[in-house]
């Protein structure tokens, strides 16, 4: 099986304990160094100062981004490193290095969206020269999120540079097929609403009462609001009636699944990528991801969009 690109390595580096992450991190970032290889580092702040510890002086060779605000969201995530990887490639950089850690809080509360940014890395950035180590704590992540690291990750990393290919790796369309999100805590509860065939307004309005009596602050309000009504829109447009709209809140949170009968988009990337196609339904779900703390897919009832706004915001 060919498991990526001659251009593209992508790797998980799965540590216990500082030690072990320094023994994967630190040569592969000299690797890079002594290559003369652009390294990207993108760390929460106590692994960044780790890592510069342990390189010295030779950090400054690095260029180190805030972990938090690279990691907020998977679709701004996807849009910053294409960004940073068309431009350094348009200057000629050759291969490129990058270290990555999606924030614990992330890993915890909202892994199903980032489960599928990694996997969709291996498409995105196939043509990229581009040599990825993803770093996962195994004190902090479950082994359910484990498994789709190494599902996601063609290869994983072990100490001293070195990489074995991940027995489990499943390419990108079939792991978007098997993976089916975990419901909210709150769809336990009896919802605010549970509409079949709602209109565009009674949907709008629905999501606004939510957002209301959840006290999340105004702006987070109104994304649930516009989610809602792009992921009901969708619904219709491009998916199979009847369309269900169901509509949670608690203090601080706000939660609301749009599902239709249909076998959901054709892309599997839909809403991690900008788009300027809404034919597909496509730019919907990419303004759902970048307004909302949190959006699933899955088609476990057909295709189900689960939205959610919090007033907690994931750090390191």
């Amino acid at each position: 099986m060919n498991l990526q690109t001659p251009e593209h390595i992508h790797q998980a580096a799965i540590y216990d304990s500082r030690t072990e992450f320094l023994q994967m991190v630190v040569p592969f970032v000299r690797a890079g160094f002594d290559a003369g290889e652009p390294t990207i580092v993108t760390l929460g702040h106590q692994r960044a100062e780790w890592l510069r510890t342990a390189l010295g002086p030779a950090a400054a060779h690095a260029s180190f981004l805030d972990g938090d605000a690279g990691y907020r969201r998977p679709s701004s995530t996807i849009e910053t490193h294409l960004e940073h990887l068309t431009g350094l490639t348009r200057g000629h950089a050759g291969r490129i290095r990058v270290v990555g850690q999606v924030p614990t809080p992330a890993i915890e509360h909202t892994w199903s969206w980032w489960a599928r940014y990694e996997a969709a890395v291996n498409r995105l950035f196939a043509d990229f020269p581009v040599s990825h180590l993803c770093t996962y704590d195994a004190n902090v992540a479950s082994r359910d999120v484990l498994d789709d690291v190494r599902r996601t990750h063609p290869w994983l990393a072990t100490t001293g540079a070195r990489r074995l290919p991940s027995a489990t790796f499943e390419p990108p369309a079939e792991f978007f097929a098997r993976h089916s999100p975990a419901a909210d805590p709150l769809e336990s509860a009896t919802p605010l609403a549970d509409v079949t065939d709602p209109s565009r307004s009674q949907a709008r309005a629905l999501a606004r009462e939510a957002g209301r009596r959840s006290g999340c602050e105004r702006r987070k309000a109104m994304a649930i609001e516009i989610a809602v009504n792009e992921a009901v829109t969708n619904a219709f447009e491009h998916g199979t009636p009847p369309v269900r709209l169901r509509v949670w809140w608690a203090p601080g949170r706000a939660v609301a699944t749009v599902t239709d009968t249909g076998p959901g988009p054709d892309d599997p990337l839909v809403g991690l990528v900008r788009t300027s196609d809404s034919t597909t339904g496509g730019l919907g779900l990419w303004l759902a991801h970048e307004s909302c703390d949190y959006v699933a897919i899955g088609t476990d009832e057909g295709f189900t969009v689960r939205l959610v706004i919090s007033d907690t915001e994931p750090a390191d």
